[in-house]
């Protein structure tokens, strides 16, 4: 039977209940589309969940797509663990990071 059939059925029993959607239909429902409930993220436009934690008077602040794996690798040895160039170039090599 079709999900509404089983949602009157239980209605008319009256117990509560509610359908569990997918998640274009749930982004489609009034209530996330009147909150901005989605954005739109990175030069493909992915559809994402926008942060639904909202305060009165405070501008939503827009979510950044994730940086490429391994775009910061270098920075980080370097700051963190101290590598130098020659270090890092032997970690590329063997197959250590891409």
């Amino acid at each position: 039977r079709p999900a509404a059939a089983w949602e009157a059925a239980r209605v008319e029993a009256g117990v509560p209940c509610g359908r569990v959607l997918d998640i274009e239909a749930a982004f489609a429902q009034p209530q996330a589309v009147a909150r901005g409930m989605t954005e739109r993220l990175g030069p493909r436009e992915v559809p994402v969940a926008a942060n639904p934690i909202r305060f009165a008077g405070e501008a939503v602040l827009p979510q950044r797509p994730p940086v490429p794996r391994g775009s910061d690798t270098e920075a980080v040895l370097r700051s963190l663990l101290g590598y130098d160039e020659a270090r890092i170039a032997a970690l590329r090599a063997a197959g250590v990071i891409g």
